[in-house]
């Protein structure tokens, strides 16, 4: 290949990942944590920072900011550890708001106790969105802008519609969260673990869900980020590499022998199924072994009666 035709490639091959480059990455919680679930059966800090040095590099390779919309920290107080390692894994840049686990008593008046508060104030790679924190109102200072996009990042439950995710939910459909603000073009949420794309007269609402599997009833989800490119105002859904078989119902199941042998024990007494577990046969024996007069059992038995 001559000089000529590769610089003429290279060039081409730059002008395309420079049109595909996202302008936003598009997360949801995080729940950064030192300790381990107890459905998980791998090393949950190991995968845990996988997910985010993914993250990282994707930020890297787009060159844009990651947007997290919330419950950064699984608990307001992050470990020492924790917090180190985060300060390590970093992206670039990282967009944030506080959600309810980031806040001491889900209250923003203590926000300066709060492991993400620390997190900021140390480093110039965090930016602390204004007004869409937990239980904070929305008015127009929870605005930020991309490329002309407006945005709006808040941590709130948020559903597709239709059936609640469970009864008496306070979850908000996705179509009235766009409907209550239709000044925004992007609408990032967080606090529910579920992935939802809900587009509406050419506006998004997105809520990728959870970095992690952290309960069982997450053993079939596929945790992901999405790409955001502010000039169509669309999205393209990333996978984050996880490993199958690593969330298990094994402590349900203990947990449910446990209750099963409890209720046989407690039936057991009731029926007096078994000789050593019933009362009257014991106290009977008692009486015999030590000769307790007829009187007094006879009395004995009438209270119990």
């Amino acid at each position: 290949m001559t000089n000529k035709k590769f610089k003429k490639n290279s060039f081409k091959r730059k002008l395309t990942l420079s049109l595909s480059k996202a302008d936003a990455i598009l997360t949801g919680d995080w729940h950064l944590r030192e300790d381990q679930p107890i459905c998980r059966t791998d090393d949950y800090w190991v995968a845990q920072w996988q997910k985010v040095n993914f993250i990282r590099k994707l930020s890297e390779e787009h060159e844009c900011p990651v947007i997290q919309p919330g419950d950064f920290f699984d608990h307001w107080k992050p470990s020492p550890r924790l917090l180190a390692y985060t300060f390590m894994h970093l992206p670039k840049e990282l967009w944030v708001v506080y959600g309810n686990h980031d806040l001491p008593q889900h209250s923003l008046d203590l926000v300066e106790k709060s492991g993400l508060y620390a997190l900021a104030s140390g480093s110039n790679k965090v930016r602390i969105l204004p007004g869409g924190h937990w239980g904070l109102k929305i008015d127009d200072a929870s605005m930020i802008s991309i490329r002309g996009r407006k945005l709006l990042v808040r941590h709130v439950p948020v559903y597709k519609g239709g059936t609640l995710p469970w009864p008496n939910s306070p979850a908000i459909p996705a179509s009235k969260i766009l409907d209550d603000y239709p000044e925004y073009d992007l609408i990032v949420t967080g606090d529910l673990h579920q992935c939802i794309v809900y587009e509406k007269d050419e506006r998004l609402l997105v809520n990728a869900g959870s970095l992690m599997r952290m309960t069982v009833d997450q053993v079939n989800d596929s945790p992901c980020v999405f790409l955001w490119y502010a000039k169509t105002n669309t999205v393209k859904k990333i996978a984050l590499p996880i490993v199958r078989n690593v969330v298990s119902r094994e402590h349900l199941n203990r947990r449910e022998e446990k209750e099963n042998r409890y209720h046989a024990f407690i039936e057991g007494l009731r029926n007096d199924e078994r000789p050593e577990l019933s009362f009257r046969h014991n106290l009977d024996a008692h009486f015999k072994t030590n000769c307790t007069l007829s009187s007094i059992q006879e009395l004995i038995y009438k209270y119990l009666d």
